[in-house]
């Protein structure tokens, strides 16, 4: 047996960290339903355009980063000096996306947990331009969150459609209900450098999902022909 055989992997499970990011806001009159699939979040055919009531973060200025944390609670009887018992007390999830397009409007009602901007018309000598107050708020916004990459070509590829190109496969990750969490944020104007925001969300139990299946779902493309209407 050669090293190469003894230290075995697998690279069909590997997955690119390049990311997109894709939110929609809940609270609103026409909510987006739980995703049964990616396709319910973003075509999986070029141009990939994100489904009705999601959009797309656009650029970052680093990658997102998902962190999930446990909180435990020891049992222990008199008669022993270690634990009996390891019971979870809180799992919390949540994700940080560096903003790297600052200056769009609705990024900043996402940042800032403010209402929808506005519009406002250009007049003599004043430019049509967006507005998006901000100050105090007394609830949060929550949002649906999707992370999509991809996997390496060697995990296989997908054809859209008969004739269409390959790409590799998707993976894709979404949080079902997510706000704004208890972490202060900078934003620092400096000259000749990219002006960004680190939103971190959590994440919270989407109602009526099944016990342990609360806060989201992966989905894993699998390779082949993808039949396209």
């Amino acid at each position: 047996m050669s090293l190469n055989e003894f230290f075995v992997f697998d690279e069909s499970y590997f997955v690119n960290g390049q990311g997109r990011v894709l939110i929609s806001e809940l609270g609103t009159d026409s909510d987006v339903a739980v995703p049964v699939g990616p396709v319910d979040i973003f075509d999986q055919v070029s141009p990939y355009t994100p489904a009705t009531g999601w959009v797309d973060l656009g650029g970052t200025s680093a990658a997102p980063v998902y962190d999930r944390g446990v909180a435990l609670n020891e049992w222990k009887v008199q008669q022993q000096l270690t634990a009996v018992l390891m019971v979870p007390q809180e799992i919390t999830r949540t994700i940080k996306l560096p903003a790297a397009e600052f200056a769009r409007a609705d990024l900043l009602q996402m940042f800032e947990n403010a209402d929808a901007p506005s519009a406002v018309a250009a007049a003599t000598g004043a430019s049509a331009y967006a507005a998006a107050p901000f100050g105090q708020f007394t609830d949060l916004n929550q949002y649906r969150v999707a992370l999509a990459c991809f996997s390496p070509l060697e995990a296989g590829t997908v054809q859209e459609g008969a004739d269409g190109p390959l790409r590799p496969k998707m993976v894709t990750q979404v949080f079902y209900r997510a706000s704004l969490t208890a972490e202060n944020v900078s934003v620092t104007y400096g000259m000749g450098d990219m002006v960004s925001a680190d939103i971190t969300l959590k994440c919270y139990a989407e109602p009526g999902q099944p016990q342990n299946q609360e806060h989201g779902t992966y989905f894993f493309e699998e390779a082949g022909i993808l039949a396209i209407a």
